[in-house]
C-alpha cells in the first residue's frame, strides 16, 4: 500500500506539470474596464497593468480595445487613488487597441507596456513623464507620430523600435537614450535633439543622435548626414534600416562599430575616407545591394563577418596594407567578388574568411601568410588562379587541411609561387593538392595590377587612373611600397622593359 500511495503522488506530480495553471489576479482591482495595481511602497498610488496572470508565470493580458482615457486619479471601495505609472505588458498584445491617453500623474511607462498594439496610432503622453521602458512602444506600425514630453529623463532600448515614426524629437531632459530605442523605424527621417541637452545633440542638423562629449553618433535615420566632426559610428547606429540607400562617412570617422550597418539590405553606396582605421565584427553584414566600396588604406582592422554576405559587392578588392589578420567569415558570401588581393602585411587568413564568394577567379596571397584557417576559400569554385607569393608555404589549419580550397579549385586553377619555393609547395600538404603548380617571378604578379594575365601598358593605364582619381585602389600598388604614385608606374615599366629592379 505504501509503495501504492508513493507512487500514486509521483504520478500527480508530473501530471500537474501538464495542467493548465489557476488563474491569480495580477491586478488589485478593476474600474471601467481598466486594471490597477496598488503601489505596495505608497498604498495611495496605483499603476495600471493587465487582467490577469498564470500562476506558472505566463501571462494573459488583458486586451484593452478601441479609445482608453486613463484618470488622474480612481475611487475603489471608498477610497480614492493617483494613478502614477503603467506597468510592464500592460497593454501588451492589445490587437484592438487604437489610442490611449495618459494623465498627467504618470511618471513611467514600463518595459513593453504598449508592445505589439498594431492599431494603435495615437498615443498622448503627458508633461511630467519621467521615464520610457524598453520596447514601451515596439512593433506598434501605425503610430507615426509622438510628442515626448519635456520632463522625460530616459528612453530605454527598443521603445520605439519598429514603428512608423517620421520624425522624433529628443527633449533637453533626455539624458538617458539607449542606441537601439528608433531600431527599424524605416520611415524615420527627421532626429533632432533639443538645444541645452547636456549629454546629446543632433549638430548641423544632421538627424541623427551624437553623444557630445564622445562624439559617437549613437543612432541615425534615413535622413542622417554624419557630420564631419564624429569620430565613431556607434554599434548598431543603423541596424536593419533597410531604406538606407546611401552614406558618406567622413574622414573624421576612426571606427565603424559592431552592427553599425548590420542588414541594411537596402544600402547600395558606402563612401569611406582615409583616417578610417577599424571596421568592427558584422559592421556591414548582411548589406545585400552594397555593390562597391573602397576601404582606405588607414584601416588597420577588419573585424569578424564585417562583409558577411555581401552578395552584391562586385569586381576586385584589394586588402589595406596596414591589416595583418583576416578574421573569420570577413567576407564570406561576398559572391559577386571576381578577384582578391591580399597585401604583404597580413600574416593569418581566418576560419571562413573567403567561403561561399563563387565569383572569384583570382586571388592573390601576400608574401608574409603564414596560417591560412579552416574552410577559408571554400565552396570558391570558379578559381583559376591562385597566386601565394609565400617563400614558405603556408600551414593549412583545420581538420582537412585540403579543405582550405575547394575540390574544384584543386583541379581548374593554377598556382603560381614563387621559383625558388617552388619544390616546397609540391611537397606541403594542402598545396600539393593543385594539379598545377607554376613557379614564377613575384614582381610578374604584382606588376599584373589589372589582373589580365600579362604586363603591359594598360596595367600603367589603371596605376595612371588611381594616382589621377585619387581612390588609392590598393590593387595599383605594384611595387608593394603601400603607396600608389610614379614609382609603381617606373616599376612596371621596368618589369616591361625587362629590366626590373
Amino acid at each position: 500500500m505504501r509503495i501504492s500511495s508513493l507512487l500514486t503522488r509521483a504520478l500527480l506530480v508530473v501530471l500537474s506539470s501538464f495542467c493548465v495553471a489557476i488563474n491569480v489576479d495580477a491586478y488589485s482591482f478593476e474600474v471601467n474596464d481598466i486594471y490597477y495595481q496598488i503601489n505596495a511602497d505608497n498604498p495611495s498610488e496605483v499603476s495600471v497593468t493587465y487582467a490577469m496572470k498564470y500562476d506558472d508565470g505566463a501571462n494573459d493580458y488583458s486586451g484593452y480595445c478601441d479609445d482608453v482615457v486613463i484618470p488622474e486619479t480612481v475611487t475603489h471601495e471608498g477610497s480614492t487613488y493617483t494613478v502614477t505609472a503603467v506597468n510592464d505588458h500592460a497593454f501588451y498584445g492589445s490587437r484592438w487597441l487604437s489610442s490611449v491617453s495618459l494623465p498627467a500623474t504618470v511618471r513611467s511607462i514600463g518595459a513593453s507596456a504598449f508592445q505589439y498594439c498594431p492599431m494603435l496610432a495615437s498615443v498622448n503622453l503627458p508633461e511630467g513623464l519621467e521615464s520610457i521602458g524598453d520596447c514601451a512602444f515596439y512593433q506598434d506600425s501605425l503610430l507615426t507620430t509622438i510628442n515626448i514630453p519635456s520632463t522625460v529623463k530616459s528612453i530605454q532600448g527598443r521603445a520605439f523600435a519598429e514603428t512608423g515614426l517620421t520624425s522624433v524629437t529628443i527633449p533637453a531632459s533626455t539624458t538617458v537614450i539607449h542606441a537601439m530605442c528608433f531600431r527599424t523605424c524605416q520611415h524615420l527621417e527627421s532626429i533632432i535633439v533639443e538645444a541645452g541637452n547636456p549629454v546629446y545633440d543632433s549638430r548641423g542638423d544632421c538627424n541623427a543622435v551624437i553623444e557630445t562629449e564622445t562624439d559617437v553618433l549613437l543612432l541615425g535615420c534615413k535622413g542622417t548626414v554624419i557630420p564631419p566632426d564624429v569620430t565613431t559610428v556607434g554599434p548598431s547606429a543603423f541596424a536593419y534600416l533597410n531604406t538606407l540607400d546611401e552614406i558618406s562617412v567622413p574622414a573624421s570617422v576612426q571606427v565603424i562599430g559592431a552592427h553599425a550597418f548590420f542588414a541594411c539590405r537596402g544600402l547600395k553606396r558606402v563612401e569611406l575616407h582615409d583616417g578610417l582605421t577599424s571596421i568592427d565584427d558584422y559592421a556591414f553584414y548582411l548589406c545585400t545591394s552594397l555593390s562597391q566600396i573602397h576601404i582606405p588604406a588607414t584601416v588597420t582592422d577588419i573585424c569578424e563577418s564585417a562583409f558577411w554576405h555581401c552578395e552584391s559587392l562586385a569586381g576586385a578588392l584589394s586588402i589595406p596594407p596596414l591589416v595583418t589578420t583576416i578574421n573569420n567569415s570577413t567576407f564570406s558570401g561576398c559572391e559577386s567578388l571576381t578577384g582578391i588581393r591580399i597585401h604583404d602585411q597580413v600574416t593569418m587568413i581566418g576560419d571562413f574568411a573567403f567561403t561561399g564568394c563563387k565569383g572569384l577567379t583570382s586571388v592573390q596571397i601576400g608574401s608574409s601568410v603564414t596560417d591560412i584557417n579552416k574552410l577559408a576559400f571554400s565552396s570558391c569554385d570558379d578559381l583559376t588562379r591562385v597566386i601565394c607569393l609565400a617563400e614558405v608555404p603556408p600551414v593549412f589549419n583545420g581538420q582537412w587541411p585540403i579543405e582550405c580550397f575547394s575540390n574544384m579549385a584543386h583541379l581548374k586553377a593554377t598556382l603560381y609561387v614563387p621559383q625558388e619555393s617552388l619544390r616546397l609547395y609540391r611537397m606541403a600538404n594542402g598545396w600539393n593538392s593543385f594539379n598545377k603548380i607554376v613557379g614564377i617571378d613575384p614582381a610578374s604578379i604584382t606588376c599584373d595590377v589589372n589582373d589580365d594575365g600579362e604586363v603591359s601598358v594598360s596595367d600603367i593605364n589603371m596605376v595612371l587612373d588611381a594616382i589621377l582619381c585619387h581612390h588609392g585602389d590598393w590593387t595599383s600598388d605594384a611595387n608593394r611600397d603601400h603607396e600608389v604614385n610614379m614609382a609603381d608606374i617606373n616599376f612596371i615599366l621596368n618589369q616591361i622593359l625587362g629590366s626590373s629592379e
